[in-house]
C-alpha cells in the first residue's frame, strides 16, 4: 500500500537469495572460475570412501524413487 505523498514502503530489511551453486559444467564448459564453494565440496567428494557394492545395493533397495514406494525400488 503507498504510504504519504504516494511512495511505496520497500523492506529493506530482508536477506537477498543464496546465488545459485555453480555446476561443473559453468567450470568446464563455460570457463567460468571455480568459486571456493565449489572447490570445498569437488575435494569433499574426491576425498569420500568409495562405497561397496553391498552398500551401493542397499541404498539403491532402499530408496523408494519418484513415486514414494520401497516396493519398487530404483
Amino acid at each position: 500500500m503507498p504510504a504519504q505523498g504516494g511512495e511505496l514502503n520497500i523492506q529493506t530489511d530482508v536477506p537477498a537469495a543464496a546465488p545459485p551453486r555453480q555446476t561443473i559444467q559453468q567450470v568446464l564448459v563455460d570457463g567460468e572460475e571455480p568459486s571456493d564453494e565449489f572447490l570445498e565440496e569437488w575435494n569433499a567428494l574426491e576425498n569420500a570412501p568409495e562405497l561397496s557394492d553391498e552398500e551401493l545395493e542397499k541404498q539403491a533397495m532402499s530408496a523408494p524413487g519418484d513415486d514414494g514406494d520401497t516396493r519398487t525400488p530404483e
